[in-house]
């Protein structure tokens, strides 16, 4: 087969699968994904009409073994569509003093990075920023406080937005419920202008489109409506965003990175499944783990270079751990998700890992966004708030909780 007609073929087992799901009425996470994994396999046809030379070598079965991965990692979004039926959060005066500290941090961190951002806007040089940011001397931070501020203001989006949608959804008081909400939006807009960033729009958009998801049954009509008019809002800025940073980038008119966003990433998996001759033995997925206790392990090593970022979810995790350890991580990740969404009561603490990983997957058709080492972060974060968030509450029954989310206490 050709490669246009391999591509094609890989596109149909992803437009297929959507069709399935929405007629079956799979859960509205699962379909999203589907959705733009659907979307970027049927654009990497176009791929090879644009750079025919970067397709040569692709073969079919790399693509079967890839949707294989794929139908096990998104199948606990598939099958448990009612999951969010069950979320709770039980001490709401906790989680507002949290978004409180959140809120705080904040402020501190837009202070902290107004000096680079004023630079960056003022410059509007983005190819420029970009390849500053990327290199191998990239500073991100200038000191431990702005690390912590980094930090602090990106692991905690998730729960924040998702918390900050729930307060509205189920009408809990609190009064810095409108800042709670919009603050990780606008952190996410400064991380992106400071290291001209086009995904991290797109990684906030989808935070807060999943969280809306999740509390969406219970929203009030007038919010609806509101939420619809910010999203469009944010939606037209990112864009122009994104094209401003491409047209930095690539120049005026030139259309190529849309090539490396809708196709690029397919392929280079499909290189990467096909001609790994070296498997890295986690290499890449342990490396700040590794580092810390000072154990080498030699990279994995493929025999088609194809000199870009977009190195997929599924195409590193196959060259870091072969054949039968990327199915092995599949499965963990299946029963891990099934096990959270099927709990009687689903607290914070496991709504921010089923949304993280969520995350994972979704941005993970573009590149491999999450380490063993940013996974512990989020373990360790999402047991203290699943902690804090029963912290005085005894819990006895679901019928508890329940009561306990719909008087606020």
């Amino acid at each position: 087969m050709t490669p246009t007609t391999i591509l094609a073929v890989n596109g149909v087992l992803y437009l297929v699968l959507l069709i399935y799901s929405i007629l079956k009425k799979r859960g509205k996470l699962g379909i999203l994904l589907t959705a733009v994994y659907t979307t970027i396999a049927v654009g990497s046809v176009y791929f090879t009409k644009d750079e025919p030379s970067r397709t040569q070598g692709i073969l079919m079965w790399p693509f079967f073994y890839y949707f294989l991965i794929y139908i096990i990692l998104i199948a606990p979004f598939n099958r448990n569509k009612r999951f969010h039926e069950r979320i709770v959060v039980p001490n709401t005066n906790v989680m507002n003093t949290v978004c409180d500290v959140f809120i705080v941090v904040s402020i501190l961190y837009i202070i902290a990075l107004s000096d680079k951002l004023l630079i960056a806007l003022r410059s509007g040089n983005w190819l420029f920023v970009y390849v500053q940011m990327r290199s191998e001397d990239a500073v991100f931070h200038e000191s431990f406080y702005e690390q912590v501020l980094i930090n602090v203001t990106t692991y905690l989006r998730i729960p924040i937005v998702f918390y900050s949608l729930y307060v509205f959804a189920y009408r809990i008081p609190y009064k810095r419920r409108y800042l709670a909400l919009v603050f990780p939006l606008v952190n996410s807009v400064v991380w992106a202008i400071y290291t001209a960033s086009r995904t991290e729009f797109v990684v906030i958009g989808f935070i807060y489109l999943g969280c809306y998801y999740l509390c969406s049954s219970k929203f009030a009509g007038s919010f609806k409506r509101k939420i619809t008019v910010i999203g469009s809002i944010f939606a037209v800025i990112g864009s122009i965003f994104i094209i401003a940073i491409s047209a930095s980038r690539f120049g005026e008119g030139e259309t190529s990175w849309l090539v490396d966003y809708f196709g690029d990433s397919f392929v280079v998996a499909n290189h990467m499944i096909a001609f790994t001759d070296r498997i890295g033995n986690g290499s890449y997925f342990f490396k700040q783990i590794f580092s810390i206790l000072n154990i080498h392990v030699a990279p994995f090593h493929c025999r088609i270079d194809d000199g870009t970022a977009f190195h997929s979810l599924i195409g590193m995790r196959y060259s870091d751990f072969g054949p039968i350890g990327t199915i092995i991580y599949a499965f963990i990740g299946l029963l891990w998700m099934n096990y959270l969404q099927k709990k009687k009561q689903i607290l914070i603490g496991d709504v921010y890992l089923i949304m993280y990983y969520f995350i994972v997957l979704l941005i993970g058709v573009f590149y491999d966004s999450a380490t063993a080492y940013s996974w512990l972060i989020v373990i360790v974060a999402s047991f203290i708030l699943n902690k804090i968030s029963v912290r005085n509450v005894k819990v006895k029954s679901h019928s508890v909780l329940s009561s306990a989310v719909s008087t606020g206490r």
